[in-house]
């Protein structure tokens, strides 16, 4: 049931009272009908493709060029070889805040540019605009990862990555940690005489555990009110985040954790 139920087939089934499996198999039987009735063709080269749109033989949309993408950008170690400015699967919401970038943040930003780019030996701060736009959610693909700035996305605000050494400098080596969003920027520099522009994550990292393999695979435990000191790993390319992750708080020798669970991707 509570499988069924995870999966969405229960939460769309009216109940009446009666036997789930019953409706179940109603339900089956019924949809199988409708989907072998052959429909009128007489207009399906102008309507058909919206349809091929909504309804397709594969339900879990799966895309193997954007999982070899997203995967690519998520685990590569030499990530000065990725275009991070390619937003092409990158979507932003059209609502935004303009958020003035402070000298500590741009101090932030350049060490995260020269991390990034390998033509960055002579970017400066005066290269770096001092004002972003500020989201409240972005889409890889069409997987929406929310930020603590959007009270409805929190859930899937929730990160991890492999981005971020203990004390708060970029390491693409370490291995992945749980984070929190904050919210997402759309941040332009100029190299070179091109402008470029980057979707960047604003992230929080958990700090480690003593006992973060207590419970072995999959899950970890990671200090639950604790974050890393901020440095230039707070900034990180959407296009980094490896999974959302599932996560409960526990108490352990008075020292409240959170255990955590990655959540696989889509790749959609």
């Amino acid at each position: 049931m509570s499988f069924e139920r995870f999966n969405g087939i229960l939460g769309a089934t009216p109940m009446n009272g009666r036997s789930i499996e019953v409706q179940l198999m109603r339900k089956l039987i019924v949809g199988r009908f409708v989907w072998n009735t052959t429909m009128p063709c007489e207009f399906q080269e102008t309507f058909l493709p919206f349809f091929k749109q909504i309804h397709s033989d594969d339900n879990s949309g799966f895309s193997a060029i954007n999982a070899m993408y997203f995967s690519e950008c998520a685990s590569c170690h030499n990530h000065k070889n990725v275009n991070w400015n390619d937003l092409t699967l990158v979507s932003l919401p059209k609502s935004y805040q303009y958020m003035t970038l402070d000298a500590d943040d741009l101090g932030l930003l350049l060490c995260c540019y020269k991390q990034l780019l390998a033509n960055a030996d002579n970017l400066t701060i005066d290269s770096l605009s001092s004002i972003a736009r500020k989201y409240a959610y972005a889409y890889l693909g069409s997987e929406k990862f929310g930020s603590k700035k959007d009270s409805k996305s929190l859930r899937s605000s929730r990160v991890i990555a492999s981005w971020a050494n203990d004390d708060g400098t970029i390491n693409t080596s370490s291995l992945a940690r749980p984070g929190q969003v904050k919210f997402y920027i759309l941040h332009s520099l100029t190299i070179d005489g091109n402008t470029r522009q980057f979707a960047l994550a604003c992230i929080s990292w958990y700090k480690k555990d003593e006992e973060a393999k207590i419970y072995g695979k999959p899950t970890q435990v990671w200090r639950c009110k604790e974050i890393d000191p901020p440095g230039p790993a707070v900034f990180m390319p959407a296009q980094r985040i490896f999974s959302t992750f599932a996560s409960c708080t526990i108490n352990r020798n008075g020292i409240e954790k959170l255990e955590v669970s990655a959540v696989p991707r889509l790749f959609n």
